[in-house]
C-alpha cells in the first residue's frame, strides 16, 4: 500500500490499467476503496526485490521502472531476475528505491487524474528521492 499524500488511512494501491483486459504499461495508482479496478495484490518480496502482481492475470508480473532516469512511469512485464529496474528496497517506513539506482524512488503523483468514468488515479512515477516531498 502507498500513502496518502492527505494521510488518508485507505491509501493508494497500484493498479494495470484496463482490467479486466489488462494493460501492463503505465502503471496507476488508486484509493483502495476502488475495489472494482482489479487491485491485483502486489506483494513486495525483500529476499528477491521484486514486487509482484499475484492475483488476476498479473501472476509472474513485476513492477519494473521504464527507465533509470528520474521521471519515468512504471510497467509490469514478466519478472526477471536479470533486469536490474525490477529489483526494490524498502528504507525506513516507506520510501521504496531502486536497489542497484538507490537515489531513485518509486513515487504517488499529487495530482488526481480522471479516468473518465467518475473514478480517479494517481500517476506513478520514479523520482529523485530526494526531490520527493514529505508530509
Amino acid at each position: 500500500m502507498l500513502e496518502d499524500s492527505a494521510g488518508l488511512e485507505q491509501g493508494w494501491g497500484i493498479i494495470a490499467p484496463g482490467f479486466p483486459d489488462i494493460d501492463y504499461n503505465d502503471l496507476k495508482s488508486v484509493t483502495l476503496e476502488e475495489e472494482e479496478r482489479g487491485d491485483m495484490n502486489q506483494v513486495f518480496d525483500p529476499r528477491t526485490g521484486f514486487i509482484e502482481f499475484l492475483h488476476f492475470n498479473g501472476d509472474g508480473h513485476c513492477i519494473t521502472a521504464q527507465s533509470s532516469e528520474p521521471g519515468p512511469s512504471v510497467d509490469a512485464p514478466i519478472c526477471n531476475k536479470y533486469n536490474s529496474l525490477q529489483h526494490w528496497y524498502q528504507e525506513g517506513e516507506g520510501s521504496i528505491h531502486l536497489l542497484d539506482f538507490s537515489w531513485l524512488c518509486l513515487t504517488v503523483g499529487e495530482n488526481l487524474v480522471e479516468f473518465g468514468d467518475g473514478s480517479f488515479y494517481r500517476e506513478l512515477r520514479v523520482r529523485v528521492c530526494a526531490e520527493v516531498q514529505r508530509e
